[in-house]
């Protein structure tokens, strides 16, 4: 009897090999994997919370530091105010002079105070850093005050108290007179000599000089301890501008968000300026 031994014999098993991307997908595809996907998408959804919690953080910051300006601790001296009051001998163009000694003007935006002249009247409004909050419209005739109306109530008085003149002003814990330069009216020798000294490439790079980092990262190898540091004038700004002296993560991960925020709200003649 013919007997097929082919059917009895085992053919060898063959080895299934799979593709680096299959064996990828195999990877996630188990517990393992799937736990390492869940915690990587968790890990990225909490730093991007994190990171834009601080960013509005520090530039609602920066805002506000801005607006109130690099001396907002300064102390004024100020002269003994002055008082307008109904039948003074006293013609508009007087009253305009000394709101302007003592710091108003004609642009609504001045925040010390505005004022319209007027042929017979002129409008007194404060504004937002003015020492006297009341305003008033004075009106004249006859070469003196006739009446007097406060623009908070539209009620008539008598007297009506106006700015006092701003003598002078002292920063700090030293006393000293401190007045901002614009930038055009730095010496250029002088913006040359600070570029050189503090940051070559200030004008070329966005806040952050990856070159000089690696440069510097170089020199601390080679000489075996912090020889110097990476910072560009916007993180020196940041730094002494708008934080803490202290030396922690924290306050450098700080310096960094703020720098990229200063990069966004102000040009380099501006940051210099600040600087």
């Amino acid at each position: 009897m013919w007997e097929n031994k082919t059917i009895s014999e085992k053919r060898p098993a063959k080895t299934l090999k799979l593709k680096p991307r299959a064996k990828a997908v195999h990877f996630l595809l188990s517990p393992a994997g799937k736990i390492l996907l869940v915690s990587l998408i968790l890990g990225l959804t909490l730093g991007t919370v994190g990171f834009t919690y601080y960013y509005v953080k520090y530039s609602r910051l920066i805002d506000q530091k801005l607006r109130a300006g690099p001396f907002a601790d300064t102390s004024k001296i100020y002269a003994a105010s002055k008082a307008v009051s109904v039948g003074d001998k006293l013609t508009p163009a007087e009253l305009v002079d000394m709101l302007r000694r003592a710091g108003y003007g004609e642009s609504s935006s001045n925040r010390v105070g505005w004022y319209h002249l007027r042929p017979d009247a002129v409008d007194i409004i404060p504004g937002l850093d003015a020492v006297e909050p009341e305003g008033g419209v004075v009106k004249f005739a006859g070469g003196k005050v006739s009446s007097i109306v406060s623009t908070s109530d539209r009620t008539a008085r008598t007297q009506l108290q106006l700015e006092p003149e701003l003598i002078t002003n002292l920063s700090d814990r030293n006393r000293e007179k401190r007045r901002l330069v614009h930038f055009n009216d730095i010496p250029k020798v002088l913006v040359q000599a600070i570029i050189s000294a503090e940051d070559k490439r200030f004008f070329q790079h966005s806040g952050f000089d990856p070159l000089r980092v690696m440069k510097a990262a170089y020199d601390d190898v080679r000489e075996g301890r912090k020889k110097e540091g990476a910072s560009t004038l916007s993180m020196q700004l940041a730094r002494e501008f708008l934080l803490d002296q202290g030396k922690s993560w924290k306050r450098k991960a700080a310096e960094v968000m703020i720098t990229l925020e200063l990069e966004q709200k102000l040009s380099k003649n501006e940051t210099f300026q600040y600087y």
